[in-house]
């Protein structure tokens, strides 16, 4: 147990005996602990100002620390998260796998810490010092309320006096899915417009480049879709 007295830090206090066996005096060690706690709110202001979900983990994968996006977009609150794996942040189908998963994640990006080297994946990034490696990875999270969506999440591990911490910054990408689906559901319509067309149908870009050419256009000038889209 360690005791907070003012801005010091107090371990366990251990006796000095005499020779009778009677305490003589008493030993512990102080510990400055202000640079600490300052650094530990400067972490958690940094952390409550970014505009997505932060997750903090331990190396075994217990979350230590949430901003409040976090509690909206998991529809948990921090008492809630705080203690608990990971997991909990995923959907129930997939609570085993990602357990699996987030081991062999946090051991790979330990191992890259301080080893630049071992970053080969275009994903990963290390910085120059070695301090901590990053990827990012789309996958589905889940909601207190059991439902489900995709995020975004960008993950890297820091070295700190307590050791390695896992940092995910998880963002909502439901949005960007849908209109991704639009776009191609409404490519995919013109394109069948296209090619059932009567009439020849040519697409030239800003720089005159042909991108579009159904099946009319080569039976009237005789190129294939192959040899005119690319042309100019």
């Amino acid at each position: 147990m360690i005791l907070a007295i003012g801005i010091l830090a107090a371990r366990p206090i251990s006796p000095v005996w005499d020779v009778a066996g009677r305490p003589r005096a008493y030993v512990t060690v102080m510990t400055e602990i202000t640079p600490l706690r300052q650094a530990d709110a400067r972490f958690r202001a940094l952390l409550g100002s970014t505009p997505d979900a932060m997750v903090v983990l331990d190396a075994a994968g217990v979350i230590r620390m949430v901003n409040a996006q976090a509690e909206l977009l998991f529809g948990y609150p921090a008492a809630d998260l705080v203690g608990q794996r990971a997991e909990i942040l995923a959907p129930e189908r997939e609570r085993t796998m990602r357990h699996e998963w987030l081991e062999d994640l946090q051991a790979s990006l330990a191992a890259d810490v301080g080893d630049p080297s071992r970053t080969t994946d275009p994903s990963r990034t290390t910085d120059p010092a070695g301090h901590r490696a990053a990827i990012s990875i789309e996958a589905t999270g889940g909601r207190g309320a059991g439902t489900e969506f995709p995020v975004e999440v960008s993950i890297s591990v820091a070295e700190t006096e307590e050791g390695l911490l896992t940092l995910a910054a998880v963002r909502d990408v439901t949005e960007r899915k849908r209109a991704e689906a639009a776009l191609q559901a409404q490519q995919e319509t013109t394109a069948r417009i296209v090619s059932t067309a009567v009439d020849p149908f040519i697409r030239l870009d800003e720089h005159g480049t042909v991108t579009d050419w159904n099946d009319s256009a080569e039976r009237v000038f005789g190129w294939s879709a192959g040899e005119a889209v690319g042309a100019r």
